[in-house]
């Protein structure tokens, strides 16, 4: 991100980039919306106008074995790949598409941006498990957003996230055991380290993410009074890893309100207060993950 537009709290307007407020423009890559109104942005374009993106599924019996491959594989997988391994509880209800209607199914998608041939042989070791499906082939870049199979229309879910240090094998255990009684619609871990580690230079208020895994939790919502138990079951499920986590978060994944300061260190948290101080003393603005002024 190069600059952005804003109207701040008291209602002026202000661009913002490296040389023109550089302190807020740090403060708005990262820092959720509590500094202003974003009304513009400005991006760089990447050179990328495909890449070999697809899926793997399996019947979630198959789970403790690809569980456990699919983590060792990602320990030596290089920057240019990125998946995400899934549980998935699909419902029998025609919406659903007949491969998936009623069936609860283990998913691995992603992206890899290499040759074909060496995108081939990185999925080696995966395919050596005889998926059942395997949609993974050279695509267009816009069609990467929808590999993922999230809803593109506002759908009745909550759920809980956290980010987790590296995985060990006695891992994979761990959660199977958990998700053995869990009914929720989807258990995820998607796989971050490589650049999301690292510290971008010139970058914003969150530019890494201090985890080598996310891991989510999410349920359908079918009435308000559901809703409860579909949280503390998440809770639950998010809870069972809890060892290899040091109570990071990741707002964009996060569900409910909660303690903010958790998703950045001690230094950046305490610069985006000072910030919101200059910015919105009187706490205008409504962020849906606040810091406090």
């Amino acid at each position: 991100m190069r600059a952005a537009e804003l109207v701040l709290a008291d209602g002026s307007r202000v661009r913002v980039d490296a040389e023109h407020e550089p302190d807020l423009f740090w403060a708005v890559r990262g820092g959720g919306g509590n500094f202003g109104v974003v009304t513009a942005l400005e991006f760089d374009l990447l050179p990328f106008g495909t890449s070999y993106s697809g899926w793997l599924t399996w019947d979630l019996s198959r789970a403790p074995e690809v569980l456990a491959r699919w983590l060792e594989w990602t320990g030596s997988v290089p920057d240019e790949v990125t998946t995400a391994y899934r549980h998935l509880r699909f419902p029998p209800i025609p919406q659903i598409p007949e491969p998936f209607r009623g069936r609860d199914i283990v998913m691995i998608d992603g992206a890899l941006l290499t040759g074909d041939d060496e995108a081939e042989r990185l999925l080696a070791p995966l395919r050596e498990l005889k998926p059942e499906t395997d949609t993974f082939a050279r695509v267009p870049s816009p069609v990467v957003s929808r590999i993922h199979l999230d809803p593109e229309e506002p759908s009745p879910g909550d759920g809980t996230t956290g980010l987790l240090d590296a995985l060990p094998p006695e891992a994979a255990g761990k959660l199977l055991e958990a998700d053995a009684t869990n009914r929720l619609f989807s258990t995820e871990l998607r796989h971050l380290g490589g650049a999301l580690g690292r510290p971008a230079a010139g970058g914003g208020a969150l530019s890494a993410l201090d985890g080598q895994f996310l891991f989510a939790v999410v349920g359908v919502v079918f009435s308000p009074e559901g809703q409860p138990a579909v949280v503390a079951e998440a809770d639950r499920m998010i809870g069972s890893l809890g060892e290899y986590s040091r109570d990071r978060i990741y707002t964009n994944f996060q569900q409910a309100p909660g303690d903010t300061s958790r998703a950045f260190d001690t230094a950046s948290w305490q610069r985006l207060q000072e910030i919101r101080r200059r910015v919105d003393p009187t706490g205008v603005l409504q962020s849906n993950h606040e810091i406090p002024a």
